[in-house]
């Protein structure tokens, strides 16, 4: 009386094939979605939107960071200063310049956003915010700070 009945455990089993039909309507749901465009939340005219989405300024923008990667391997074995105002006038110009470049790249893709919030739902927006928002601290407020302090003449001592 109290013993259960026996289980079929292959009724419940999950198929070793899925089913071939929920497997081409998941198929079908992925390519009809729509790709993500950072530019769908640009304004649609303007100078800003206008440079941010031309294929020029999006190459120049990649030769930039390659020359940039390149020249941090140079600046890493040959500048042997502990602060950027000890460096060679190279060193000097170098940085400025490409501190200068992605500040202006930053601030014209910034500039694009018609709801300056949606550069938060952008990942490589906010990644880009970080990184140029660390160079400008490096660059240009640490060295202020420096001089502002005096301690620009006397390099960093034991830090």
């Amino acid at each position: 009386d109290d013993v259960a009945p026996a289980r079929d455990s292959r009724a419940e089993a999950a198929p070793i094939m899925p089913d071939a039909q929920a497997m081409k309507d998941r198929i079908r749901s992925e390519m009809i979605k729509p790709t993500y465009d950072v530019t769908q939340f640009y304004w649609d005219q303007g100078i800003w939107q206008a440079i941010a989405r031309h294929p020029i300024f999006e190459k120049l923008t990649l030769g930039v960071i390659a020359i940039n990667a390149l020249w941090i391997s140079i600046d890493t074995d040959y500048n042997k200063a502990d602060t950027l105002l000890e460096a060679g006038e190279v060193f000097q110009i170098a940085e400025h310049f490409f501190c200068v470049y992605f500040c202006f790249e930053w601030y014209v893709r910034f500039k694009s956003f018609k709801v300056k919030r949606n550069g938060l739902r952008d990942g490589w927006f906010v990644f880009d915010s970080t990184l140029v928002f660390m160079m400008f601290a490096e660059t240009w407020v640490m060295n202020l700070v420096l001089v502002a302090t005096g301690a620009a003449s006397g390099g960093l001592g034991n830090a």
